[in-house]
């Protein structure tokens, strides 16, 4: 008990001492932090690409419709129409149902419609009813569907009475479309800025822990006090968690200055944007309007006067229990993050390094808490447990007035033990005495800087950076090259970015060329188990994709319309052209970057396998293709097998071209085995026979490479 007392009260000291000087420190607390300009494109990139995905999501499932009255016309179209599914529903069920997101939206049909609009005297003119929530945006998307078939309808009856020339023009304005917004004002103003504040949350949170954890570990380092901390009586971990603890009071005080003063200054611009009378049904009036003005605004839209949105109101305020949830999960949030901020702070030798090391922390997790503002992008089990995006997406939801218990749990309890883990880290880099007494081995930011001592491959951090700068230049450069000659302008980018620019690097670096793109002499025997490998792995990747789509992201629409876009293409195109630009061309430039210098670089600071994880991940993120991105996954880490068993480089391109080609070329071999049918649609699984048949050629191919390395490192030892 009394050891365990000391080592509380060294705990507490050390956490005296660090906000002491922290309170004494002169140098601003607040820092404004720029983003490398190299990641800014590559964040665009990637949110564009979630933003395409989600839409289409939502595109391809139906629309649950509420259906309350009789329009037997109405009803028809709706119910041959594919985008929905139609739903009988009570008029008091409505609201409810809509809430509980059993329906999108709701139909109403009054008793008396058909015989109001078919009667010569109609006034007031009859009306359908279209409520729905406007803070969900699947209602809203339903909204655009239903008043677009609305309109055709109304088109279509209005046809019918023209024909009936001497009837009173009344007569052709057979109802009205009632736009009834349900969403009350609170949550409006939720919806509103529930999205920035969450990210703004987030964001503010990390920055908060950066500099204090870079002052108390690698500006410490280099005042030279913290050499007068690890003599003293304190043990390591003592030191960790005093610093620890100061990082996250920091943290924590100015996360909760931030949350008021966000809280007051949206609270005081939702007065504003009310006072402004810039109402949703009003607006959306004027905009459903707009394509029927030819015919003098022969269907009418009415706006809910008896509802919450009568004058715009928009109000935005956080509860109690709100602020409670939202501190609640902010805790093991900032823990997360102060102890990662500190344990890389620790690690650097100077502030200035300790800046380099930091920055990639923020640029991480900016992406991850841009979900918010994501459409439709809602909180489920699987999201609760990712890191960052499970807690932005649980306050959009806490800001619009929703507490979700199992999601606080779960995101509580996920939260907590990525900070445990991440304090546990802290805690092992401070008792490596190499952490403190590193010199000359800190990691070079500066791309360009050729060491002093030679190397004969590039750096784990040099090859990332390699690749964020090919990738930029590859989609932001190569598009103006595709613009002039497609295909050709394809070749030639590959050509440029993926070949030329990394030969340059490595020669400014005067690095071993056979070792960094593993130029080396392969055997016969590997191009056949290259050749296994090829032709099973394109329909295994394949298999796995299609499990990706179904069951955790990825739209087929998206591969439908590349295809259809690449089909005049196809057609008008010679074989010979088609061949070095889509199969050719890509196997030898991406193996020649990807299997070639990224995997030399990697394999030298980490284990084969993951090396060859991450080198084929970067190769399927390069592709810019989330609907497929586990079968470059995959077929990267074949390839990625093939060049460590093989130590050459070439039947990886051998596999590469190969499996392009079939891609390419193979309607005719699939034809001949009764498989083109399966194959062409790309959510249609291969025969069990077909797919069993693929993991036995596939383990033979890997097999064979095996035995192959094995004999040769046998061969060798004799010698």
């Amino acid at each position: 008990m009394i050891s365990f007392l000391h080592h509380i009260q060294n705990i507490i000291a050390i956490y005296q001492k660090e906000i002491r000087e922290t309170l004494r420190d002169k140098r601003t607390l607040f820092l404004t932090l720029f983003l490398p300009v190299l990641l800014y494109p590559l964040l665009m990139l990637g949110m564009s690409q979630a933003v395409v995905l989600q839409l289409g999501n939502l595109e391809k499932k139906k629309s649950k419709i509420g259906f309350c009255g009789e329009y037997p016309l109405l009803k028809e179209i709706l119910i041959k129409d594919e985008r929905f599914e139609i739903i009988s529903v009570k008029k008091e069920e409505i609201s409810d149902w809509i809430r509980t997101e059993k329906i999108e939206l709701a139909l109403e049909v009054p008793e008396s419609f058909l015989a109001t609009m078919q009667s010569e005297e109609s006034n007031p003119l009859p009306k359908v009813s279209v409520y729905y929530i406007r803070t969900k945006e699947k209602s809203q998307l339903t909204v655009k569907k239903i008043t677009a078939l609305l309109e055709r309808i109304h088109f279509q009856e209005m046809q019918t009475r023209l024909e009936k020339i001497q009837k009173p023009t009344s007569f052709v304005m057979p109802f009205q479309i009632s736009l009834k917004n349900i969403s009350k004002a609170e949550e409006e103003g939720g919806f509103e800025f529930g999205k920035v504040l969450s990210l703004l949350l987030v964001l503010m949170a990390v920055s908060f822990t950066l500099h204090p954890a870079i002052d108390m570990g690698a500006g410490e380092k280099e005042r030279g006090t913290m050499e007068t901390l690890l003599i003293s009586s304190a043990r390591r971990y003592e030191i960790v968690l005093g610093k620890y603890l100061a990082v996250f009071t920091i943290g924590m005080a100015g996360s909760i200055l931030n949350l008021a003063s966000m809280g007051l200054t949206f609270e005081q611009f939702a007065g504003i944007a009310s006072r402004q009378e810039v109402s949703m049904p009003a607006q959306t009036q004027k905009n459903l309007e707009k394509p029927v003005q030819d015919l003098q605004k022969t269907i009418v839209y009415e706006s809910d006067e008896t509802s919450d949105q009568k004058g715009s109101s928009i109000s935005f305020s956080i509860s109690f229990s709100t602020i409670f949830m939202i501190m609640a999960i902010l805790v093991p949030m900032l823990g997360l993050f102060s102890a990662i901020s500190l344990a890389l702070s620790v690690f650097a030798r100077t502030y200035k390094e300790a800046q380099y090391y930091l920055t990639p922390l923020m640029v991480i997790v900016m992406p991850l808490a841009m979900v918010s503002i994501i459409p439709a992008m809602k909180l489920d089990m699987t999201k609760s447990l990712i890191p960052i995006v499970g807690v932005v997406l649980l306050y959009k939801e806490l800001f619009m007035g929703q507490i979700p218990w199992i999601y606080i749990t779960t995101v509580f309890l996920s939260t907590l033990l990525y900070a445990g883990l991440a304090l546990l880290w802290a805690v092992k880099l401070f008792e490596k005495e190499e952490v403190f007494c590193r010199e000359g081995d800190s990691l070079k930011m500066e791309f360009w800087n050729v060491k002093e001592k030679r190397q004969t491959v590039l750096t784990f951090s040099q090859g990332m950076i390699l690749f964020l700068l090919v990738m930029v230049l590859y989609y932001f450069i190569g598009k103006y090259f595709a613009g002039w000659n497609f295909l050709k302008g394809q070749i030639f980018t590959q050509l440029v970015f993926l070949v030329l620019l990394p030969l340059l690097v490595c020669l400014s670096y005067q690095l071993n060329i056979f070792e960094s793109f593993h130029f080396k002499k392969p055997k016969t025997i590997h191009f056949l188990a290259a050749t296994l490998i090829a032709l099973s792995g394109l329909v295994l990747a394949r298999e796995v994709s299609i499990f990706q789509r179904k069951f955790l992201f990825g739209d087929v629409s998206a591969l439908e319309e590349f295809a259809k876009m690449l089909k005049p293409m196809l057609e008008d195109s010679s074989p010979l052209l088609l061949f070095f630009a889509f199969a050719l061309t890509p196997g030898i430039c991406e193996e020649f970057f990807f299997r070639g210098l990224l995997f030399s670089s990697f394999k030298k600071q980490q284990k084969p396998m993951l090396a060859i994880f991450w080198t084929a991940a970067l190769f399927a993120i390069m592709h810019l293709n989330f609907s497929n991105f586990t079968f470059y996954l995959v077929m990267g880490i074949l390839l990625g097998l093939i060049v460590y068993h093989t130590g050459s480089i070439f039947p990886a391109m051998f596999a590469h071209v190969l499996n392009n080609s079939l891609g390419l070329f193979g309607e005719p071999c699939f034809k001949t085995l009764g498989l083109w049918e399966t194959f062409s649609q790309n959510d249609a699984n291969m025969p069990i026979p077909i797919t069993l048949i693929c993991i036995a050629v596939l383990a033979s191919g890997l097999w064979i490479l095996k035995l192959s390395k094995k004999s040769f490192t046998q061969g060798v030892a004799s010698i």
